[in-house]
């Protein structure tokens, strides 16, 4: 008798905590605006957990509060999971006064990194992105559209050329260049 009335009261607890949660599904698309990558396009959603937002100022949720994120960009799909940070808490979707402003996902296949302005990175989880050329993504800006959904910008950095690779290159040709002149004169 005594664990019906304690699996009834475990039943009651989990119903009324659950009944609370007011799930959330908004679509974005977003535009790479400069670089290599300058007009690609991701299109991709986030699930969050509204009854945990005040809906006034600057709030945030992360993965640990159940934040669910899919993006899809050059054909791949990549999720929550595929974030930097993931084993720390990212995602996280930041909202001012209940809309959403930027979504903190950042995807990438290097462990460490810097970006055009110098800054250096540290990923703890790492994901293999099939597109060649890319090094990693995110920090999707949110604008709300009028009739549902968001759009905004991201940014995609690309895997960058070593000078070295333009020196052997130039050394190249000019061999080439001098090897015709020789065989010319002779």
């Amino acid at each position: 008798m005594k664990f019906l009335k304690l699996a009834s009261a475990v039943t009651a607890f989990a119903l009324s905590t659950s009944a609370n949660a007011v799930l959330v599904t908004e679509n974005f698309t977003s535009t790479v605006l400069t670089g290599d990558f300058a007009g690609a396009e991701a299109v991709g959603s986030f699930t969050y957990d509204d009854s945990l937002l005040s809906g006034s100022g600057f709030e945030s949720l992360d993965a640990f509060q159940g934040l669910k994120v899919e993006v899809t960009l050059f054909g791949q799909t990549f999720f929550e999971s595929n974030d930097i940070d993931y084993s720390n808490g990212l995602p996280s979707l930041e909202f001012n006064n209940g809309s959403a402003t930027l979504l903190d996902f950042v995807v990438s296949e290097q462990y460490e990194w810097a970006d055009a302005n110098g800054v250096g990175y540290w990923a703890t989880d790492v994901t293999d992105i099939t597109r060649l050329g890319v090094l990693n993504f995110g920090e999707f800006s949110l604008n709300a559209v009028a009739g549902g959904g968001y759009d905004g910008n991201f940014i995609v950095n690309a895997v960058p050329v070593p000078a070295a690779a333009w020196l052997f290159g130039s050394g190249i040709i000019a061999l080439v260049g001098a090897g015709r002149r020789q065989h010319r004169n002779s």
